[in-house]
């Protein structure tokens, strides 16, 4: 079960994937200030969505189900709860989370992480700092003066009034800008709008008069933020603008968004590689790379990472001691044990193919039919020096029973009709081919290899290393059977075993 604030980040990340690394390379204008100071509305009001004044005089969208809107709060409390980017003309406004917001850490971390992404990814950025007048004649200037601290703390080591303009919201429509400093100046010491002030960076929204919106406004605004200088800004430090979760709570996401991660792609390299050789090879040699990769890729870790580096660095390095590492180990143990497996397999069935190469027929009784002439071998009365020759016919006699025998030295042909074994003769030829003959004693002479071949089996003679063959040799009407050095295509033969 994971962490409720890993739940919701990474919902927040599918909901709003459009934010992240939104303004990479891109020219932005940042919206800041207090909770309720009227952001939402002016950036709404500058990108002329349609907007209508409640019953209470309160600027509200027109139509609340608009899609191009910013959410427009009626009070104190804020409707952004997460930041919020909408392109009008040639402006790309950023609207953030005010100052004060307390939807809990985890929406503060969430907010905070991204308004990191958002401002340190942008090419450019200027800040357009938004108070009401409300605020800044409230506790003698101190709201403003703390607004100021609190935006120099989340830019550090800039002076921010050089990329700023400041604008004053909820002033008295009947008031122009003048008369507004002016009106300010009775009330606090105005010191900290001197770069603002003398620079004319202070522009003003005012509150609707008689249900009527004051469009002119817009005018001087949009002319103020277009004249602001954008400044590129490498570092944002959210630790000031919002409290962020406990360290272990930090860890425990990190954790386990690596275990997602790593999970992820240990299950789509398992479900893609389908023998062990690749398996182990992929896992041995291209899964860190990808995994880091992946890691990299991660939106909720990029977000994280530049604020909480020295914790991710400590979990990522648990986290392959304890994970990952192990879990490539296992797989990889694993692949060994079935490639292992697999040759021990492969070696069985080699002996076994070499067993039956050397013996591929089992010993009994057969009759012997060679495939080229459809005619079986069987001992005749013809003799040659007194030994009866082996002949060929097509018809089966009861000289045509073969017995095999198989010892150490290779195999019998025993013929039980004359009690006498087949051999090659040594001297006795017909053309130069060696006789088939058949006798009562063992010789060297009778021993044989069968082989095993795609067109049948051959009978190799061990002594001679001559294979027999039907010749075209004819004795009494009969085919003589010889041995020849090579295979031909008369060397073939089929065992037909006999039953009973």
């Amino acid at each position: 079960m994971k962490s409720q604030i890993h739940q919701k980040f990474s919902r927040f990340l599918e909901e709003n994937s459009q934010l992240f690394n939104s303004s990479i390379g891109k020219e932005i204008t940042v919206y800041i200030g207090n909770t309720g100071s009227g952001k939402s509305t002016l950036i709404n009001y500058l990108c002329n969505i349609e907007l209508t004044v409640s019953n209470n005089d309160n600027i509200i969208l027109k139509n609340s189900s608009d899609y191009h809107a910013m959410k427009i709060g009626c009070s104190s409390s804020s409707q952004t709860s997460s930041p919020q980017f909408v392109q009008y003309g040639d402006i790309l406004h950023y609207d953030f989370p005010g100052f004060g917001d307390t939807r809990g850490e985890t929406q503060n971390l969430i907010n905070g992480c991204f308004i990191k992404n958002v401002i340190e990814g942008a090419k450019f950025s200027r800040l357009i700092i938004v108070i009401s007048i409300d605020e800044i004649i409230a506790q003698r200037g101190m709201i403003f003066k703390n607004l100021i601290k609190t935006i120099a703390l989340l830019i550090p080591n800039q002076q921010i009034e050089y990329f700023s303009s400041l604008i004053i919201t909820k002033t008295n429509p009947s008031l122009s800008l003048e008369e507004v400093i002016n009106f300010i100046k009775k009330k606090i010491d105005i010191e900290s709008f001197g770069y603002w002030l003398e620079n004319g960076k202070i522009s003003k929204m005012s509150q609707p008069q008689r249900k009527i919106i004051n469009q002119d406004d817009k005018v001087s605004i949009l002319r103020m933020i277009r004249s602001t200088r954008a400044k590129k800004i490498n570092e944002v430090n959210i630790n000031s603008m919002f409290l962020v979760s406990e360290v272990e709570d930090i860890k425990e996401v990190y954790y386990e968004e690596l275990s997602d991660i790593a999970s992820e792609i240990i299950k789509k390299a398992k479900m893609k590689y389908n023998d062990p050789i690749s398996k182990k090879a992929y896992f041995m040699n291209k899964i860190k790379s990808d995994y880091q990769r992946n890691i990299e890729n991660s939106a909720l870790i990029c977000l994280l990472v530049p604020i909480y580096r020295n914790i991710y660095n400590q979990v990522l390095y648990n986290h392959e001691i304890k994970f990952f590492l192990p879990q490539i180990q296992q797989t990889i143990l694993l692949c060994e044990n079935l490639i292992e497996s697999e040759k021990s397999k492969q070696l069985e069935k080699k002996i076994k193919i070499l067993e039956e190469e050397k013996c591929p027929i089992k010993p009994g009784r057969y009759h012997i039919e060679n495939t080229y002439y459809n005619e079986y071998l069987f001992v005749s009365g013809d003799k040659k020096n007194g030994d009866n020759v082996v002949e060929t016919r097509s018809q089966i006699l009861g000289r045509s029973e073969f017995h095999l025998i198989k010892n150490s030295e290779g195999y019998l042909f025993f013929n039980p009709q004359y009690n006498k074994y087949i051999f090659l003769s040594d001297s006795d030829k017909i053309k130069g081919d060696r006789v088939l003959e058949a006798h009562s004693n063992i010789f060297s002479k009778s021993y044989f290899e069968i082989h095993k071949k795609d067109q049948g089996f051959v009978i190799k003679n061990i002594k001679h290393s001559e294979y027999l063959f039907v010749s075209g040799d004819i004795i009494n009407g009969d085919r003589v059977v010889e041995g020849k050095q090579r295979i031909e295509k008369r060397s073939f033969f089929r065992f037909v075993e006999l039953v009973g």
